[in-house]
Parts: structure tokens; sequence; C-alpha cells
């Protein structure tokens, strides 16, 4: 995902092999009630200016997967906590070779940390953003398995009836 001005790119990753992180599994299977998995994948943020850029990756707060976001009125959307932390940022000029440092989360003192976040809301990665990413990511990762169930099939291995889409006629 790109995002062009005059002055700057940003341009956004994620990948969503590997998506459902066993934190969010542990913190899923702890509810009562059944609500539905959702990805979670870590995303970099690469802010470029010129020759220069920004790279900040993050990852998803297991917590706020506790929630059906589905049903979250818009005005408590607003009143969650961050959606997601800052990994590590790095910043270089490119191209990236083994000597860029990059700085952990670790390593990030409080008052950088709100520079980074503001940052990145600057260029519209905010909590907002970073759900339709999970939404986005969703979406292409059941996409993703059905047709690797479906591909299961054709091979020929014989799936548990619970795991057969019966509105699938393959």
């Amino acid at each position: 995902m790109d995002k062009i001005s005059p002055t700057e790119r940003v341009r956004i990753k994620f990948n969503i092999g590997n998506c459902m992180p066993n934190r969010l599994k542990e913190s899923i299977e702890k509810l009562q009630c059944h609500i539905r998995m959702r990805s979670a994948p870590d995303f970099e943020v690469k802010i470029i200016r010129g020759d220069w850029i920004l790279s900040i990756r993050c990852r998803y707060r297991a917590s706020v997967f506790l929630h059906d976001m589905t049903i979250i009125k818009p005005e408590q959307k607003k009143k969650l906590d961050q959606v997601f932390d800052i990994k590590d940022v790095a910043i270089y000029v490119n191209p990236r070779d083994e000597l860029t440092y990059t700085l952990d989360e670790f390593m990030i003192d409080k008052n950088l940390y709100d520079v980074i976040i503001k940052t990145l809301a600057d260029v519209g990665v905010t909590n907002d953003m970073a759900l339709q990413i999970s939404h986005l990511a969703t979406a292409h990762f059941e996409g993703a398995y059905d047709d690797f169930l479906r591909n299961l099939q054709n091979f020929g291995i014989v799936l548990p009836e619970s795991m057969v889409d019966k509105d699938n006629t393959n």
C-alpha cells in the first residue's frame, strides 16, 4: 500500500504468512464467548523523503482482538488504547545495509515513542488504519486458507467433514 505526495512516499508492507500469533490465539482461547479469528500481521511503515527512509516496524497488541470490532461503535473505537506497538525503528539513506542502526522497542523511551506515534498519525497510520490492515489481511488469509484446503482435496487428501465447505461443489 502506497501513499504518495509531492514531498514524501509512505509505503506499508505486511505479510499474511503466520499472521495469527500465539499470543493472539492464547488470548482468544481465554474468552468465554466466540469471536472470529482475525489476522494480525506485523507491518512496516516506510516514510521516504528524498534518499532518506524512516522504517517503523509495528505489531498488533493482542488485547485489541478481545473485542469484536464489527459491533463496536465508532465513538467506542476512539476510546480503545493504541491498537499496535512499535517493534523497531531505523533511519537510513537508501539502500539499507548491515551497518544501519535499528532501535529496538526496548530502547525507545516514552518521549521518543510518542514522537514516532505522532509521526505515524501525521502520515495516516492510526488505529483505524491498523484495523483496516487487519480486516484486509483477514479477508486475504481466509481466501488463501480456503484455497489451501481445496488444493489438499484436489491432491487427493480427504479432509474431515467439519473442514469441508458444504457450499463448495469442488
